[in-house]
């Protein structure tokens, strides 16, 4: 998180979920980050960072494979952030071809843990 410092740093906004998680983890930890840009949406992040503008801190969930190539991923350690999703549906509904891509993306990302 500290080599982090240096670059130009795209950020969850203060309204976003994301940063409810990243703030009271990074102030525990004394790490102290300065965004250069503030997003609401890690897709927007994504995007910046394809374009050179910068380096984003956004959920695993939220790097596509193969949607971006020429973005490198990093996972940051030490202190992890994490967040427990959940999918709930109803046993006699059937999910949409979109629902059933991300209840597929969960479970492939959960086995891979």
């Amino acid at each position: 998180w500290a080599q982090l410092k240096p670059y130009p740093l795209i950020f969850a906004g203060e309204v976003s979920g994301n940063r409810t998680l990243l703030d009271p983890v990074l102030d525990a930890n004394r790490l102290a980050l300065r965004s250069f840009y503030e997003v609401q949406r890690s897709s927007t992040a994504m995007g910046l960072v394809a374009q050179g503008v910068g380096i984003a801190v956004v959920p695993g969930l939220a790097v596509q494979e193969g949607a971006y190539p020429d973005v490198r991923t990093i996972q940051l350690v030490e202190p992890v952030v994490s967040r427990n999703l959940v999918l709930i549906k109803r046993k006699s509904a059937h999910l949409s071809p979109a629902a059933q891509a991300l209840y597929d993306m969960i479970l492939t990302k959960e086995s891979k843990n």
